[in-house]
């Protein structure tokens, strides 16, 4: 899983967090001093327009780079 495609690049942590996606891994990315985010987006339908979607959330209020794939 995404551990192993993680593996190969220097000082990469994967971790599983509980909560609402956004604020769980911007609140795990500030207590853990996170250098950079990877998150996965997808093409966005009516309701990302509306609410916004995960990966916007986190690109908007992270503390951090956010590197997004797409």
């Amino acid at each position: 899983g995404l551990a192993r495609l993680a593996r190969p690049v220097p000082g990469a942590v994967t971790a599983i967090a509980e909560g609402k996606a956004a604020p769980a891994i911007l609140d795990y990315a500030q207590a853990h001093h996170v250098d950079c985010i990877v998150i996965a987006s997808h093409r966005p339908d009516m309701q990302d327009w509306l609410i916004g979607s995960t990966a916007a959330r986190v690109v908007r209020h992270a503390r951090c780079s956010v590197h997004v794939l797409r």
